[in-house]
């Protein structure tokens, strides 16, 4: 691909790339069916030594195509750290966070996640449905009626 190949070229010549270059790197890779290399990129970024720091946009860039491919887990240990360097995951973060846990069947957590996005503010009731769904899934009925009752008071209390 020619984004690794122009990052080995840059690096042959003693070139380092600033974050946003990086994240074009990482995007044009995971977009081009090049996951596993955009995700090594990203772990690279993030060892402690590196010149170059990720940043929300270097995640960003992978977490959606990581979704479109159908792999969950390596979304989540992405969103997670994400957390852990320090970065505060942005609203569609949050929703293919709570997507992933709903694809796979874990509604607890889906809630969990859901619970944090209500607590900075957010705006969550795109991400309640798939919430409940896995909630429903996992027989958390009574999970699934409290997201419904937090939906239906923010609505009330909405101008």
């Amino acid at each position: 691909l020619e984004a690794w190949q122009l990052l080995q070229r840059a690096r042959a010549r003693g070139v380092e790339l600033i974050t946003l270059e990086m994240n074009v790197l990482l995007g044009a890779g995971a977009r081009c069916g090049q996951l596993l290399p955009a995700v090594a990129l990203l772990h690279e970024m993030r060892r402690s030594g590196s010149r170059v720091a990720p940043d929300v946009g270097s995640y960003d860039a992978l977490l959606f195509p990581l979704a479109s491919a159908g792999r969950f887990g390596e979304l989540l240990s992405l969103f997670d750290a994400m957390q852990k360097d320090g970065l505060a995951p942005i609203e569609p973060h949050y929703r293919l966070a709570i997507s992933a846990f709903a694809a796979r069947g874990e509604g607890a957590r889906a809630a969990a996640i859901l619970l944090r996005m209500q607590s900075r503010g957010m705006r969550y009731g795109q991400a309640a449905a798939a919430a409940m769904l896995a909630c429903n899934r996992e027989k958390r009925y009574t999970t699934t009626l409290d997201i419904f009752e937090a939906l239906r008071a923010a609505a009330s209390d909405a101008p």
